[in-house]
């Protein structure tokens, strides 16, 4: 059995990143999966670019039942031996949908946001929802404003 080994371009692209996204997406199967190659969280932690982590708006049946945002840090910290994530961008508000289909939530409470505040990573909090198709979807245009406003300040982010 051999380890699994990224490919240069994949190690270049972190090095010269202006930001790293992670998320969203399924934490267990699309997330961790590419921070588990060998090499790519150490490229990410040695990174200047700020790291963010988008967390999904509900929860995924049979895979992140009862995960709230703190969950799915601890997961990522967990599986990565080392907290990588700067920043979580986050709905404010979240629209309580598919319960019918075992998917709640991801809860925020004021207990998490000190814990996380403790790792080091700073909670962005925003109106992300849109609904498209009767379906809860991330807001892509207003995620994409955060992100580039995260990747221009950064530089004379002192507080990080």
């Amino acid at each position: 059995e051999q380890d699994a080994v990224p490919l240069d371009e994949v190690i270049n692209s972190i090095e010269n990143a202006d930001i790293i996204i992670m998320g969203p997406g399924s934490l267990y199967t699309s997330i961790i999966p590419n921070l588990l190659v060998n090499g790519v969280v150490d490229a990410i932690e040695k990174s200047k670019a700020p790291k963010v982590y988008i967390c999904n708006i509900m929860t995924q049946p049979g895979e992140t039942d009862n995960h709230n945002v703190l969950d799915h840090v601890n997961a990522i910290v967990k599986h990565t031996n080392k907290n990588i994530i700067d920043y979580e961008v986050l709905p404010k508000e979240m629209i309580d949908r598919y319960q019918k289909d075992g998917a709640k939530q991801v809860i925020l409470d004021d207990k998490q946001r000190k814990i996380l505040k403790t790792m080091g990573a700073k909670t962005i909090e925003e109106n992300l929802i849109e609904i498209k198709n009767n379906y809860i979807r991330h807001d892509a245009g207003h995620i994409s404003d955060i992100v580039i406003n995260l990747a221009l300040r950064h530089d004379n982010d002192k507080d990080k």
